[in-house]
């Protein structure tokens, strides 16, 4: 048997068979089987990943239920940790993602996301995040802290936001299947993308006072205290997400930089800490989406169900809805009636 990587691609149209070469070829480490939804059993094995297009068969009334029936009959067949992932060449509504994203362990995308130069790449470093996650099987929660490398100053911080039924840790293999693959949706879908203990650029540039545009040309002074843990997240799924600053970290850098420098030490707001100590111009200052004045301290959406994104002044904006544990609330631009 191959030491490789193995993926199966489960389509219904042979004609992306050749996507399916091309994308094994892309990588030396990377094995894919391609089969139609009707030859399933020619399998032996379980894979690493499974692809499989979930809208099926174009000419039907029923493409939708299709390609969830094959993920289904996939979840009898393989080991209970295999992630399957959904995709399309179709253009996906709102309503299929949300849906399919509960079936999917990362879907739907589009089919052109595989032909990428860097596709290959992304799914093996997705399978080694799932292989380090098995490893954590059986043990206790320290063990899920490991894999998302937490910092000590956030262990209660992340323990607030991890789902209760990881409170003990992952179960042991043969409990729970599928416990795994939960804890690694979560971290994709839920704990990456909310602000808490990390923070993307946008959030830690505001709390900063800094304009997100401008936070490169002054986030390199971090690099010049010494902290004892990352500022940036390098955990579990770190390449699937854009870059993560651990909010502890990133105060804890920010107090030694003020230290050595001669700043003032009543001032207490860390956005005018920020500005003070990284010595940021007033182009460059962070503004409040609504009265344009500098020192928002929060980042807001413009309107429910849109992401927050928005530098804002808490007197501009409200809270939409709060978040467990150490999650920032879900905060909207108020209404100017």
């Amino acid at each position: 048997m191959s030491d490789n990587y193995q993926v199966w691609w489960i389509d219904d149209q042979e004609k992306h068979k050749k996507a399916a070469a091309e994308l094994e070829n892309s990588h030396p480490d990377l094995e894919v089987s391609f089969r139609t939804p009707g030859k399933l059993d020619d399998f032996e094995t379980s894979p690493d990943l499974i692809l499989v297009d979930w809208f099926l068969d174009k000419e039907t009334q029923s493409n939708y239920d299709k390609g969830i029936s094959v993920e289904a009959k996939l979840r009898e067949m393989v080991d209970s940790e295999s992630p399957i992932y959904g995709f399309s060449g179709e253009a996906s509504k709102r309503s299929d993602e949300q849906f399919t994203n509960n079936r999917f362990d990362y879907g739907i995308f589009k089919r052109s996301e595989l032909s990428s130069p860097d596709s290959a790449d992304l799914l093996i470093k997705d399978i080694q995040s799932y292989e380090k996650i098995q490893t954590a099987r059986g043990e206790d929660i320290q063990a899920l802290l490991d894999l998302l490398d937490v910092p000590e100053d956030d262990y209660q911080g992340v323990k607030s936001v991890i789902p209760r039924e990881f409170n003990d840790g992952l179960p042991e293999k043969g409990e729970k299947p599928g416990a795994s693959l939960n804890f690694a949706r979560w971290v994709r879908t839920r704990f990456l993308p909310t602000p808490g203990p990390l923070l993307n650029t946008k959030w830690a540039a505001t709390q900063l006072g800094i304009d997100a545009e401008a936070f490169g040309e002054y986030s390199g002074q971090f690099n010049s205290v010494e902290i004892s843990e990352n500022l940036e997240y390098s955990g579990v799924f770190s390449h699937r997400s854009e870059k993560r600053y651990w909010e502890s970290q990133l105060m804890r850098a920010l107090a030694k930089l003020e230290k050595e420098s001669d700043v003032e030490r009543t001032i207490q707001e860390t956005w005018r800490i920020g500005v003070a100590v990284l010595g940021v111009s007033d182009e460059h200052r962070a503004k409040c989406v609504v009265c344009r004045e500098t020192y928002p301290q929060t980042v807001a959406a413009r309107k429910p169900g849109e992401d927050a994104d928005l530098p804002a002044h808490y007197r501009h904006s409200n809270v939409h809805h709060s978040r467990e544990g150490a999650f920032k609330d879900h905060r909207v631009i108020a209404r100017s009636d």
